[in-house]
């Protein structure tokens, strides 16, 4: 049976490597593969490379160079004694960062330009709100903006000259000059720039033996990339070139070096495999989305924030609720990342059973076991699109099904099927059990293959992906700061929000026991304020009243008053306060100037201080997420 099994995958396994073509993992030349499941080593007839069809490359990874200068490429080249040099024009074009930072951070500038200079603010604070909410979202946007121009407006000129790096930045008429020395240029490389739809995006890097290297070229297309780092590696001497290699890895595929057994380890974006034996370890990081998860929650507390705002201050229902409910589900989504951080599910796929386990703070919460026997194949199925980009589902079925992804990646869930595969066909009676050895599997196959040393030139036909770039802000110091200064501006802003509102409340509060004396309403009218987002009303009330024979005049009602597109609830206003009407006016016996008609705590006076928390708290869970993120990449990294 497990013959079948093991032939069974086998078979569906090279179909997939043969539809998406093979080539050297030496040289990138291509690689002829028969139509039936070969049984020995395949060869490549441009390097002499030899091994198992497992270790081919499918040619679509981003590391294997062309020779041939694409041919709608603009980058010009021109080559003298010395070396070499390229211009590589901007592109001028709209990409997704200018987009995105024009309408995230222009339109709430055009939202505040408008409100203040035709807006009607009842007091400074609805004019400090307004410019602290719009203010996070118009920094924001305008640094992404900034992103994108330099991505698409920047022309760059290179020079490799005996030995010698020298890159020009040029943007809207400024220059900035980076240089590496003959002895400080150790290799050239790609470096992960950032995600989308989770696939990495890739820069060149010009590696410096000290000091910051030189990254460029993120806007190109990947052929370009690929072509021009080519024409960079060929001005490498052979040490350097060797040396280059040394200190950087490739991409899965290519570096799990495939035989008839599972690599001793490979590593997926929040998923990391570890052959153990006959079997292997497979912990994936409940924090994997923890970046994507983290901007949905302070998106959803930011809009909810300021749909509440509205919603209260001038919209009503249902735009309170929604609000309110929002930002609750976005302090939800933001508390999960808070507690996910650290946990864990493990895979031990074991010779007699697979044991899964779900750990959270260094702590086992739960185990299942499941016989080996039970379990047949592993299918995948697609589970939807996210951004036009597919995801996959993961399952081992059989007498008992276990679920291992529902929403991944098809290259992780295709690279995690390997290894099941494997697993799954290891014929037990024939794995090797010399622990001194360490090594399990096809016992025969492990015997005969015998690796041919071979002479060879330093290969030159891959860029390496140089894994210690520093990619993400996190990995500086600056970066780090930058992170946190970002963080700071919601728990500034939110704290701001959250001052004032503590105010207001603290003014209700000892209103109630303020002294009163008798006062009489002088204007009182209904005050209307349309603009293209509606029409709202307010009760525009005033009064007159003496205090030790000091005369002295007010317009608040009350602590928390605001207007709003209720036109009954201003209507009762002015009805209980018509002009001429005595009332009795409570005032402040501190600042009799400060007074109230109707003192005490309302509905209105915890608007501005609920606004407030909330921000305050995305910024400080926000906080406390990076800072823990910045201790576990501390204590993981190596000494």
């Amino acid at each position: 049976m497990l013959k079948k099994v093991e032939g069974f995958a086998k078979n569906q396994l090279y179909s997939l490597t043969r539809k998406d073509g093979g080539n050297c993992p030496d040289c990138g030349n291509v690689v002829d593969l028969p139509k039936s499941l070969p049984t020995g080593n395949l060869s490549c007839p441009a390097c002499g490379w030899e091994g198992s069809w497992r270790s081919l490359d499918n040619g679509k990874g981003p590391s294997l160079i062309l020779q041939e200068k694409p041919s709608r490429s603009q980058i010009s080249e021109k080559e003298n004694s010395e070396g070499r040099e390229w211009l590589i024009p901007s592109k001028k074009r709209l990409n997704f960062f200018l987009i995105f930072g024009l309408f995230f951070g222009g339109f709430p500038l055009l939202i505040l330009i408008l409100t203040f200079f035709g807006g009607k603010f009842e007091t400074s604070l609805g004019l400090i709100g307004t410019i602290a909410f719009f203010s996070i979202f118009i920094l924001i946007g305008s640094a992404v903006f900034y992103i994108g121009l330099r991505l698409s407006f920047t022309e760059l000129f290179l020079s490799i000259k005996n030995g010698e790096a020298l890159l020009i930045r040029k943007l809207l008429g400024r220059k900035s000059i980076e240089r590496l020395a003959a002895d400080n240029f150790t290799g050239v490389g790609l470096y992960e720039s950032h995600e989308s739809n989770n696939i990495p995006v890739y820069g060149l890097m010009l590696r410096a033996r000290e000091g910051k290297p030189i990254k460029f070229g993120v806007s190109l297309k990947e052929d370009e990339k690929r072509w021009l780092g080519g024409r960079i590696l060929e001005t490498l001497p052979d040490q350097a070139a060797a040396e280059n290699l040394k200190t950087a890895h490739f991409p899965a595929r290519s570096q799990s070096a495939w035989t008839d057994i599972a690599p001793e380890k490979e590593d997926f974006r929040g998923v990391s495999l570890q052959r153990q034996g006959s079997g292997f370890r497979m912990k994936i990081s409940a924090s994997r989305n923890a970046k994507s998860m983290t901007a949905l929650g302070i998106f959803m507390v930011i809009f909810g924030s300021g749909f509440a705002w509205i919603g209260f201050s001038q919209a009503g229902f249902p735009f309170n609720i929604l609000g309110l409910s929002f930002a609750a589900i976005g302090l939800g989504v933001l508390g999960r990342v808070l507690w996910t951080l650290g946990g864990s599910r493990v895979f031990d796929f074991g010779r007699e059973e697979l044991v899964v386990k779900t750990i959270q703070r260094s702590q086992e919460k739960s185990r299942q076991q499941f016989s080996r026997s039970t379990l047949k194949e592993g299918i995948i199925k697609k589970s939807g699109e996210s951004n036009s980009a597919p995801r996959h589902s993961m399952y081992l079925t059989g007498d008992k099904e276990v679920k291992i992804f529902s929403w991944i990646e098809p290259e992780i869930a295709h690279g995690v099927a390997k290894w099941i595969e494997w697993w799954l066909a290891v014929e037990k009676s024939a794995v090797t059990k010399d622990i001194n050895q360490g090594i399990a599997g096809y016992g025969a196959a492990i015997s005969t293959e015998v690796s041919k040393p071979k002479t060879r030139s330093v290969p030159r036909n891959r860029l390496p992906i140089y894994s210690d770039a520093q990619t993400d802000l996190s990995a500086s110091k600056s970066g780090r700061w930058a992170l946190r200064a970002f963080a700071g501006i919601f728990f500034v802003v939110g704290l701001v929000v959250l001052y004032f509102g503590i105010i207001q409340i603290t003014k209700g509060r000892a209103s109630a026991a303020w002294p009163a004396v008798a006062g009489v309403i002088t204007h009182s009218e209904m005050d209307v304020n349309s603009d293209s987002d509606g029409t709202t009303y307010g009760a525009d009330v005033s009064f007159s009243y003496q205090v030790k024979d000091t005369g002295y005049s007010s317009d608040k009602v009350s602590f928390g008053d605001f207007s709003s597109s209720d036109r009954s609830r201003a209507r009762g206003i002015l009805k209980r306060y018509p002009v001429g009407k005595k009332v009795s006016v409570h005032y402040d016996p501190a600042k009799p100037s400060e007074a109230v008609l109707e003192p005490g705590l309302k509905g209105g006076t915890w608007l501005l201080p609920g606004i407030g928390t909330a921000i305050f708290l995305a910024g400080l869970i926000f906080l406390i997420t990076l800072e823990r993120q910045f201790r576990r990449k501390r204590r993981d990294s190596p000494i």
